[in-house]
């Protein structure tokens, strides 16, 4: 897990830098050319006003004298009306790239053409040292995401081993303490499950104990019955009066099962699990808008029962199951009618289509799953869905 954050935070990192860095590339070798062009325009000025002093000093000008102003890698075009002029320096290559300034004093134009050797050294070194700075914040990308990693990932590093531990039978969990709510949610529930384990194996103990001294009393006495009555040259007895005995002691034995079994099967162990059947059907509800979006018009109601507790995971898969049914009918409306009982818990499910067609495969492949599921859970789905007006109706234990 902390390899795979540490690769995602580089990856996001790149990729932001990249984008970033092309933007910042683009932008920097726009204002290299902008200055290039900004000195070549002020050494055009500075020529032209030379130029035309010459001239209103009545000095000749001529390429010659463009010559002298020149630079060794650049080409100065001098224009008044119809006359032009050009000298190139010594080193001047005319078939290079060549940044342009140029300036007007009076009549006279003057353009200055300038190698690029200084500005490609100058976008040379900018790409250089800009990629020199991507590689840096990326390893400071790392080393961050290393340890932002590290301290996402070492709750449930701890999470793992505890429920490892609580796998081989161990109740005194590490648990860490995380103001992530994940962590928060997953060690909620292992908290609350190692204690309802540690419960259950009490109560076992305590249950296995308890039958131990309830039956061993019953069977012992039937055992001294008998072997009283096959003792051979014992007093005569009276077979009636033994088997009477016997049968007392087998309906205190009976009766003694039918106790413990009572027991057994009235725990709910999973008490510490159950909520209302309003907080249910909130929980619901919410899903359901999320799934179906706002062009579907839900209603969620609570008839009676509103505080009666049940374990919401059966009724959550049969509703989970119904949602895709009721999804694919492409339903304009819905209502959900939720009713707690005495030990069952009742939701009604109604759906208006758009349509008035027979529902198709897909819709009856989901409503067979989920009367199916129903009555592996001890329940039952009945009705149908958009058919006149009627619903469905779903019924479940509460335990």
């Amino acid at each position: 897990m902390r390899e795979r954050l540490t690769a995602a935070f580089v990856l996001i990192a790149v990729l932001v830098l990249t984008v970033v860095g092309i933007a910042r590339l683009v932008a920097s070798e726009d204002l290299v050319r902008a200055q290039a062009a900004d000195a070549l325009g002020r050494e055009a000025r500075m020529a032209a006003v030379v130029l035309v002093e010459r001239d209103a000093a009545g000095q000749p000008v001529d390429e010659a004298t463009l010559a002298d102003l020149v630079a060794p890698d650049s080409m100065l075009e001098y224009r008044r009306g119809d006359r032009v002029l050009r000298a190139s320096g010594a080193d001047y290559d005319a078939a290079a790239e060549h940044e342009e300034g140029a300036a007007e004093v009076g009549e006279v134009r003057v353009v200055v053409r300038g190698a690029s050797a200084d500005l490609a050294a100058a976008l040379a070194g900018n790409r250089t040292s800009l990629l020199v700075l991507l590689l840096a914040l990326v390893l400071v990308a790392a080393l961050v995401g290393f340890a932002a990693a590290r301290w996402i990932s070492a709750p449930f590093r701890s999470l793992a081993e505890a429920s490892r531990g609580l796998s081989r039978g161990r109740f005194d969990l590490d648990l860490p303490r995380s103001s992530l709510p994940e962590v928060a949610s997953i060690e909620k529930a292992l908290r609350l499950g190692a204690g309802q384990v540690e419960q259950w194996m009490v109560r076992d103990r305590a249950l296995l104990r308890h039958a131990s001294h309830m039956l061993r009393t019953p069977v012992t006495a039937l055992r001294l019955e008998l072997e009283d009555a096959l003792q051979p040259g014992g007093e005569p007895v009276d077979a009636r009066e033994v088997l009477e005995r016997c049968v007392a002691e087998l309906v205190r034995l009976d009766a003694m099962l039918g106790e413990l079994l009572s027991g057994t099967l009235d725990r709910n162990p999973m008490a510490w699990s159950e909520v209302s059947v309003r907080e249910v059907a909130e929980a619901v509800g919410e899903r359901w808008r999320s799934d179906l979006g706002e062009s579907v018009e839900l209603r969620v109601h609570v008839d009676n029962g509103a505080a009666e507790r049940l374990m919401p995971g059966p009724l959550e898969q049969v509703l989970d199951a119904l949602l895709g049914a009721v999804r694919v009918s492409r339903s304009e409306s819905v209502g959900l009618r939720f009713a707690g009982q005495d030990r069952y818990v009742r939701v009604g499910v109604t759906s208006a289509a758009p349509e008035t067609e027979p529902l198709d495969e897909a819709v009856q492949e989901a409503l067979q799953r989920a009367r199916v599921l129903a009555e592996a859970l001890g329940g039952r789905v009945t009705g149908a869905l958009g058919v006149d007006g009627a619903g469905l109706m779903v019924l479940l234990p509460r335990h």
